[in-house]
């Protein structure tokens, strides 16, 4: 039997848009947070955004895009 390493992946939980369309793909909780803890102001920390895979059908060419990555090991706190 293979062994399954899913466990070890982040979760996400993004909205499907259903209730409201504009929120489609759109990442609501990372590992069930809706702030992390890494960086120095709750703006930087918040969750919030796309993976950038797709986006909610309304979208208009000067429409602000934000994408969502999650990870420690990209970044410094001195970085920014």
């Amino acid at each position: 039997m293979q062994k399954n390493n899913s466990a070890s992946l982040p979760l996400y939980t993004m909205y499907t848009g259903e209730l409201n369309p504009y929120n489609l793909s759109k990442i609501h909780l990372f590992n069930g947070r809706e702030h992390l803890d890494f960086w120095k102001t709750d703006q930087c920390n918040r969750v919030q955004g796309s993976d950038g895979a797709t986006y909610n059908p309304y979208i208009h060419e000067v429409s602000n895009m934000i994408f969502f990555r999650a990870g420690k090991h990209l970044f410094s706190q001195t970085d920014f």
